[in-house]
């Protein structure tokens, strides 16, 4: 699953047709469109800060789903 952040304004999610901003988090669907977070099954995800690989080894250890987020 790719998670992005929304570059344009006018996008809504295909599952619950919620507004997706720019600047938010969306998941891209397979068949086109994108998702919000929560339809996507990724609501409870926390964004940690960069650069405390101490605390990203035992989140990481202790959690189901991670995720890397790539910033280029």
């Amino acid at each position: 699953m790719e998670i992005r952040i929304a570059d344009r304004d006018g996008l809504r999610c295909g599952g619950c047709r919620v507004p997706l901003n720019t600047g938010e988090y969306l998941t891209l669907r397979t068949g086109g469109g994108a998702s919000c977070l929560g339809c996507a099954g990724l609501g409870e995800l926390i964004l940690l800060e960069s650069g405390d690989a101490a605390l990203t080894r035992r989140a990481t250890a202790l959690s189901k789903q991670h995720g890397v987020l790539l910033v280029f």
